[in-house]
């Protein structure tokens, strides 16, 4: 149990004796991991994460976190940027990176192939033809 030190800290200590390092947000998230229930902001964010994942799959998996949250408030989703980034973060979706372009114009002049070698000044003359 990850509390699990609070829970024994607590057992030799009556609840009107003052605990340190207890009570406020340690104390609810120790009911709640008692209790096996969430939070509701654990349950948003389960649904958040869902629509993170469609979007982010709709536009082929290039999108990061950026364009997925300006996506999620185009579709009249309004939730924080940096939430959108954790969500992303923590299902492991990252944006593919653009592939790089293969190269289709040599700069070398004597490279192999070009000009084509069945060709030469001296080959193409002009001669006269049938039809002027």
């Amino acid at each position: 149990m990850k509390y699990q030190f609070m829970a024994e800290y607590r057992q030799g200590v009556s609840d009107d004796d003052h605990v340190p390092g207890a009570g406020g947000v340690g104390e609810r998230i120790l009911r709640l991991v008692q209790t096996g229930t969430q939070p509701a902001k654990a349950l948003e964010d389960a649904l958040l994460a869902e629509q993170v994942k469609r979007a982010f799959e709709n536009n082929r998996c290039v999108y990061g976190s950026p364009r997925v949250h300006a996506e999620l408030r185009a579709q009249g989703l309004h939730c924080a940027r940096k939430r959108v980034a954790r969500l992303m973060r923590e299902q492991g979706l990252v944006a593919k990176r653009p592939r790089h372009r293969a190269i289709t114009t040599h700069s070398e002049p004597d490279a192999k192939g070009w000009p084509p070698t069945c060709f030469s000044a001296t080959s193409a003359r002009m001669s006269p033809t049938a039809n002027g």
